[in-house]
């Protein structure tokens, strides 16, 4: 009788510990359908009164030590969404955009999740600490809350002192049309407003339309109307050799031409120019300038007199010292615009050229021609030695991959660079709508690299949003458990002691 009494206690001890548990399961069977009764009320508001909102987004950068945005954005929307497109914008802590960017990725959204990758080694912005992830649709507009995703902490090179701060631009092709002298004034107000005490703003080859002295004439009056402007510095491109009649180059005025820009044009203080290429130091930098001595097949020609000037020049520059080349056709298969199947013409001996800047890892080239913008894919390209070269656009007209118009785009782009004692910040400008370009700032690291003989094996970190109501639930399932824990344990361990109290055996009692 005594046996079937405590079996009977044990049975409701355990039927005690059972019914804690369903409850508990009730518990969260409800808060889930409450939950998502919540959820599916707002994906209903939201898509009868605004554009559907992001349900959840990630952002894993390939490697925050070095500070660039490349990685991956993962997009999950909901299922019954209505944004047709979406756009992503660096912000701040508190989850507004930075002010004076403009949108850092646009697409169409045709499938979930969405998947975006950042290839390009562009920089996180030193104020960027959210990414901002902003839903539209054709009638309600863009979504009011963006989706925020935190970014993890990145490490960025170390800058030191400023040393020089100057512009680069090109193709401003003067004496084309209203559109390249109306972008011109804009760039000229522009750099006058955001950097009044610029050393100089650099323009990277066809400052004008063809080889016209009314074009020469042109600039300046144009730049003569800016007041406060910095000086502007030339650079030759393939527009200063062209004939203004035929638009067309003609290797017998070729010389004629030449003398034409030499005549006309700008340079430092000191600096007279009798080639189509030379060079000066600003803020400690080298700034050389080369210039094509023909043309073959429509590509520029560097002759054994300019190769070998650029390599002594290039073996008199420190390592620690950036040296900034200026060229304004790119060598093939490098920045954006530059590929044999994009078509423009490059540098016919480009082989020699490109061998020269492979012995120097400190330089930055900056080449213009290609018209390309400056959210194209390689608008920064990294040789192996570890120089780099930019395209830099044109203040005068724009051209994209995705053009197939066969004409160029509306859109005024350029840089500035600010250099300093041991880092580069150049950072892309849109000139038409004065904003910064997020997909083109970067910070260049100066100083020589330390060879190390252990690889960084730590996987990069990833960060996920959630949002307040995921955590909310998180916290409570976390609490209910702890508060469960502490009686199921007390329940379970009387119903043992119980359990061997009754069924030992005697004689283990005798004994």
């Amino acid at each position: 009788m005594k046996k079937c009494l405590t079996i009977l206690v044990c049975i409701c001890l355990l039927l005690g510990c059972a019914a804690s548990l369903t409850a508990y399961a009730s518990e969260q069977s409800t808060a889930a359908a409450t939950q998502q009764a919540s959820t599916e009320q707002t994906t209903q508001t939201t898509t009868n009164g605004q554009t559907t909102r992001p349900e959840r987004a990630s952002y894993m950068p390939l490697n925050s030590s070095e500070g660039y945005a490349s990685g991956t954005i993962s997009i999950t929307m909901p299922k019954q969404s209505n944004a047709t497109s979406f756009s992503v914008y660096w912000g701040d802590a508190m989850g507004n955009k930075l002010p004076g960017y403009g949108a850092l990725y646009t697409a169409k959204i045709t499938y979930s999740p969405i998947l975006v990758s950042l290839t390009e080694n562009f920089t996180v912005p030193s104020n960027a600490k959210s990414m901002l992830i902003y839903t539209s649709n054709e009638q309600y507009g863009d979504c009011p809350l963006p989706y925020k995703i935190d970014l993890p902490k990145f490490t960025r090179p170390e800058t030191g002192k400023q040393l020089a701060e100057f512009v680069v631009v090109s193709d401003l092709h003067l004496g084309r049309d209203k559109t390249a002298e109306k972008n011109f004034l804009a760039m000229l107000k522009d750099v006058t407003t955001n950097a009044p005490s610029a050393a100089g703003i650099i323009v990277v080859g066809d400052t004008v339309d063809a080889a016209a002295d009314t074009n020469y004439a042109l600039f300046d009056q144009l730049y003569a109307s800016v007041s406060g402007a910095p000086p502007v510095f030339w650079g030759i491109g393939d527009g200063e050799y062209l004939t203004p009649d035929s638009y067309a180059y003609d290797a017998n005025a070729h010389k004629t031409n030449l003398q034409k820009f030499l005549s006309h044009v700008k340079t430092p203080t000191g600096v007279t120019l009798y080639t189509s290429y030379y060079t000066y130091f600003m803020g400690g930098c080298n700034m050389i300038f080369l210039g094509a001595d023909s043309y073959k097949d429509g590509n520029a020609v560097y002759s054994e007199a300019q190769l070998n000037w650029l390599k002594a020049v290039l073996a008199q520059t420190s390592l620690d010292k950036p040296a900034f080349v200026f060229m304004h056709e790119p060598l093939p298969d490098t920045v954006s615009g530059s590929t044999h199947l994009q078509g423009y013409g490059n540098v016919y001996n480009y082989l020699q050229v490109q061998s020269i800047i492979e012995q120097y890892s400190n330089v930055v080239m900056f080449n213009g021609h290609t018209h390309w913008t400056m959210d194209a894919e390689r608008t920064m390209y990294k040789f192996k030695n570890g120089a780099k070269a930019f395209n830099t656009a044109s203040v005068a007209s724009l051209w994209i991959d995705q053009n197939g118009t066969g004409n160029e785009l509306a859109g005024s782009q350029g840089y500035y660079v600010t250099v300093y004692e041991e880092a580069i910040l150049v950072r892309g400008r849109d000139f038409t709508t004065g904003q910064w370009i997020p997909q083109a700032e970067y910070l260049l690291s100066t100083k020589q690299p330390v060879v190390t003989t252990e690889a960084d094996t730590t996987p990069p970190k990833t960060t996920t949003a959630t949002t307040n109501t995921e955590a909310e639930t998180q916290e409570e399932e976390e609490s209910m458990l702890s508060e469960l824990a502490t009686p199921l344990l007390i329940l379970a361990c009387m119903a043992v002691i119980v359990f061997i109290l009754v069924f030992r055996n005697p004689q283990d009692s005798e004994s």
